[in-house]
C-alpha cells in the first residue's frame, strides 16, 4: 500500500458550499438545461457537465474513454471519430462520462480538508482585489461569495444538500472532506489579473463587489492503497457503481466540468477579452431569498480604470505544474496551446 496523489479540477458553472466548521466542502454541478431562460429573455447557452479521469488503468474495464459526444464537445474538428481518438489520448488509461443525477464521492480519503486562505489585506484592512504572489494566488476566496455581490441573498436552500437534490438545479454533486482546496488559476485579461465588477446590466451601475475572479480550482488530495475509487450514486434512483483508478507514475487527474459550447481558436488568433458572464445569474436560484430576475449582479470585463490594479499573470501561476490531463485537452491555463474556454466568463461562485 502506497500514497497516490489524486488531483481534481473544476472550472465551469458550479458552486461550492463550505460547511461551517470547514470540515466538508460540497461542489455543486449546476444544471443549465435547453430552453431556460435569463432575465433579459434571452436562452441561456446549454452546459454540458463532464467528468474526465486521466489515470493508469481504469476497472471495472473497459472504461468509456472515446464518447463521440464528449470527443465532439471537447475537442471540435472533423468527425467524431477523430475527436474521440483525441479524448482517448487524453484520458489515457482513464474513462470520460457525462453527469446527470450524480452524487460522487471518494471513500479513500482520510485526510482533514484545508481551504487555502493566503490573501494579503490592503493597509485600510480590505481585502486586496488582485493577488500579487503565487501564494495568494492560490487564495479559495478568487472563488466569489454570492452574498458579498448581493446582499441579503440567503443560504443554499437545504434541499440541495439533502439525500435527493433537485436535478433541475444541479446535475451532480462532490463532497469533499479531504485534501487541499486552491484557486489553481484566475482569469486573465490581456494576459493581466485585474479586478472584475459585477451589475445588473451593460451599463448599470456597478455592484461595491470587485476582484480578481477563479476560473479554475483545484483539490489535491492523497489517497492510501493502491487505486484511488470513485463511487458514483444516482440521486433519482439510488443505483450505484464504483470506479477504481490505478495510478499513473503515482498519480491520478480528474476534471470536473461543466461548460457552454466551447468556441475553437485557430492558433494565429489572439486571445480575446472574456464576454459578459450572463450565465452567472443560475447561481441566485441555488439561495433560499434570491434577487428578482433584472436584478441579478453578473460579472463582467468592462474598461480599465485608473485606479485599477493590474499584475502580470504568467508570474502568478509560476509555482504550479502543469496539468498532464488539461494540457492534453488543450485546456491549461499555462499549457503552449490556447484554451476554447478562454472566451468564456464562466467563474465559479461560493455560497453560504
Amino acid at each position: 500500500m502506497h500514497e497516490i496523489i489524486l488531483r481534481i479540477f473544476f472550472s465551469g458553472l458550479m458552486a461550492f458550499v463550505p460547511s461551517k466548521d470547514g470540515k466538508e466542502l460540497t461542489v455543486l454541478v449546476v444544471s443549465a438545461p435547453h430552453g431556460a431562460r435569463l432575465a433579459d429573455g434571452n436562452e441561456l447557452t446549454h452546459h454540458t457537465p463532464i467528468l474526465l479521469v486521466r489515470a493508469g488503468k481504469c476497472e471495472p474495464a473497459p472504461c468509456p474513454a472515446r464518447d463521440p459526444k464528449i470527443g465532439k464537445f471537447l475537442f471540435g474538428g472533423p468527425t467524431a471519430e477523430r475527436a474521440g481518438a483525441s479524448l482517448a489520448r487524453a484520458v489515457s488509461g482513464g474513462g470520460a462520462w457525462l453527469l446527470g443525477s450524480s452524487d460522487l464521492s471518494l471513500p479513500g480519503a482520510t485526510a482533514e480538508l484545508e481551504i487555502s486562505a493566503t490573501r494579503k489585506s490592503t493597509a485600510s484592512g480590505a481585502p486586496d482585489v488582485v493577488p500579487h504572489t503565487p501564494k495568494e494566488r492560490e487564495d479559495f476566496s478568487w472563488v466569489p461569495r454570492l452574498s458579498a455581490i448581493a446582499p441579503g441573498i440567503g443560504r443554499i436552500k437545504p434541499e440541495l444538500l439533502g439525500d435527493h437534490p433537485p436535478a433541475s438545479l444541479i446535475a451532480a454533486r462532490l463532497r469533499l472532506r479531504s485534501g487541499r482546496v486552491i484557486t489553481y488559476s484566475v482569469i486573465p485579461v490581456d494576459k493581466k489579473v485585474r479586478p472584475i465588477r459585477f451589475n445588473t446590466a451593460p451599463g448599470a451601475p456597478d455592484a461595491p463587489f470587485t476582484q480578481a475572479l477563479a476560473n479554475w480550482v483545484e483539490a489535491e488530495v492523497r489517497i492510501q492503497g493502491d487505486a484511488v475509487e470513485l463511487v458514483d450514486t444516482n440521486f433519482e434512483t439510488g443505483a450505484q457503481r464504483t470506479f477504481k483508478f490505478a495510478p499513473q507514475n503515482n498519480l491520478v487527474e480528474m476534471a470536473i466540468l461543466n461548460f457552454p459550447p466551447l468556441v475553437h481558436l485557430a492558433p494565429d488568433v489572439s486571445r480575446p477579452v472574456p464576454k459578459r458572464g450572463q450565465h452567472f445569474e443560475v447561481y441566485y436560484d441555488l439561495v433560499t431569498n434570491p434577487p428578482a430576475p433584472g436584478q441579478r449582479p453578473v460579472p463582467e470585463v468592462g474598461d480599465m480604470k485608473p485606479s485599477d490594479p493590474q499584475v502580470d499573470w504568467i508570474p502568478l501561476h509560476s509555482n504550479e505544474p502543469v496539468s498532464p490531463l488539461l494540457d492534453a485537452l488543450s485546456m491549461s491555463p499555462r499549457g503552449k496551446r490556447k484554451s476554447p474556454y478562454d472566451i468564456t466568463l464562466c467563474p465559479g461562485s461560493q455560497i453560504p
